[in-house]
């Protein structure tokens, strides 16, 4: 009332004076744009050995996302995939916990990441159903019909931001589970821009779940490669392995990269200019999230029942162990943690024999066994195939696994042995395939083997025998839904105190000439 008052009695060029905003204030547009990536279902906090107090988690990304949403300035918050999976509070609500946390909080876009799409399309597509968040990637589809994964897939989006319009396209690395098409991310791009550019945005942002740099040794795709390619792109977000890596420019195009687990918030501030209709200040900036940084309250207090009840299952007392099992061995057979995901899984007895990474997984310590222990030291593996074999086709997958021997990726076998003779020159040979009780395997008949499907992923490198062999009709390959993790926890409570030690299923002969 006040105000009016005074307008009535003040001369018009006094009013236009006190009115009048300077051309510079009033072209320029300031935007914020936050991202996170691979999240993997972490909530609260994390302690790491390379960690000296607890980093990470979205209650304490949350602090920092509302602090940015205090200024005056619009704010857009994207995550670059990975979300749900990973963390015993989301996955012991099968994802429900983060979706309801990210939702709450007003995450307004997503980028379906890798690890996302290693759950089958119809069991993804079901839970993404729950959310209005769109799902945003251009080379995403569904296997049979190439269509959308689901009620909120889009191949780009778009928001008004401040009287300006900011188009946000997404892809999603090579590479999915049983279901999911992935194109070529250079072909879907480049078709999205053809639509984005007729809507004509202010600012064009691309997100990815690949890293700004392929880790070295990897051919993989990285962000900065696309940007060399579309260097019409205001900023590049990515996410994928490669850990935090500070922003870096590709010609015109700014890259960045936020923190595994939440432990850091990209940040990227922009300036966008009305008259001459470009983007003329980008910077960028990784806030971490360390003890520093207070868990958001009132997102803890909306979680709280929910977080409340997981965190108590979490701390709850399953079982003994009667001594230390050790997360890795030396032997070229399984760890004593995955024996005991073997036992809990398959049958050896029945025939039944699990191929398995023989390095995954942590270990469990001597006493008292929680159910937090067994996420920690159990691998998060929840899709499995299935596969009917021949002893035959058995020692064509496992001479494949060969060339994998002393790395990571060899797999490890449970229910079954044999020798490995890898000379220096010449073929690898597998011989003397045992089964667990000591009978030899007959000849026609069928093997049930178990191993990880993410193994007949495209993307994995070095099993096309593997995904050869399972696309035979006789083979019967079957994928099935089984967590690892609630296995180990029930074979624990049964069998407890627990007596496992390391197995050493294959016999490593490694061949040399007279002389050498």
């Amino acid at each position: 009332m006040a105000g009016s008052v005074w307008a009535g009695l003040l001369p018009r060029a006094v009013l236009a004076a006190l009115c009048w905003v300077s051309p510079a204030a009033a072209r320029e547009v300031h935007l914020t744009v936050l991202h996170t990536a691979d999240l993997e279902g972490h909530v609260l906090s994390m302690r790491r050995r390379d960690l000296a107090g607890y980093h990470g988690g979205l209650l304490r990304c949350a602090s920092l996302i509302v602090a940015a949403r205090a200024e005056d300035r619009p704010v857009v918050w994207i995550d670059c995939g990975n979300l749900l999976d990973g963390s015993p509070e989301s996955d012991l609500s099968g994802g429900r916990l983060m979706l309801e946390a990210v939702s709450a909080l007003g995450l307004q876009v997503r980028i379906p990441g890798r690890g996302d799409l290693d759950h089958p399309a119809a069991i993804l597509g079901e839970r993404e159903r729950r959310t209005r968040i769109p799902w945003v990637s251009a080379n995403l589809g569904f296997e049979e019909s190439g269509s959308g994964a689901g009620l909120n897939h889009v191949g780009w989006t778009r928001m008004e931001c401040d009287g300006i319009w900011v188009a946000v396209v997404g892809v999603s690395a090579p590479g999915a589970g049983a279901g999911w098409r992935v194109e070529d991310p250079y072909m879907a791009i480049r078709r999205t821009l053809e639509e984005v550019r007729r809507f004509d945005p202010a600012v064009i942002i691309l997100a990815a779940h690949l890293p700004v740099y392929p880790p070295p040794g990897d051919p993989g795709i990285g962000v900065a490669d696309l940007a060399r390619q579309f260097p019409e792109f205001d900023v590049m977000l990515g996410g994928g392995e490669g850990g935090d890596v500070r922003a870096a420019w590709v010609g015109d195009v700014l890259c960045a990269q936020a923190g595994w687990g939440g432990r850091s918030l990209g940040r990227v501030d922009l300036v966008y200019d009305t008259v001459e209709g470009v983007v003329v200040r980008r910077t960028s900036d990784l806030l971490e999230t360390g003890p520093s940084v207070p868990e958001h309250v009132p997102l803890r207090a909306r979680l709280g029942a929910d977080l409340g009840r997981l965190a108590f299952e979490l701390e709850q007392r399953i079982g003994d162990a009667a001594t230390t099992l050790a997360g890795t061995s030396s032997r070229p057979g399984q760890s004593a943690i995955l024996r005991l995901v073997a036992l809990s899984l398959s049958n050896p007895s029945d025939g039944e024999i699990l191929l398995m990474g023989k390095e995954d997984g942590g270990y469990l310590a001597a006493g008292p066994i929680r159910l937090l222990d067994v996420y920690r030291a159990a691998p998060g593996v929840r899709h499995w195939a299935r596969l009917q074999l021949l002893p035959t086709e058995l020692r064509e997958v496992l001479a494949e696994n060969a060339a994998h021997l002393r790395t990571p990726e060899f797999l490890g076998i449970e229910g079954a042995s044999y020798r490995l003779s890898q000379p220096p020159d010449g073929e690898v040979a597998i011989d003397e395939l045992v089964l667990e009780d000591g009978r030899l395997p007959h000849g026609r008949g069928r093997l049930n083997v178990l191993c990880p499907a993410r193994l007949l992923n495209p993307a994995e490198p070095g099993r096309d025998t593997l995904r050869r062999v399972a696309a035979r009709p006789r083979v019967r390959m079957e994928l099935v839904g089984i967590d690892t993790r609630e296995r180990v926890a029930d074979y624990i409570r049964r069998n407890t105190p627990l007596h496992v030690r390391a197995s050493r299923g294959v016999q490593v002969i490694t061949e040399r000439r007279a002389g050498e």
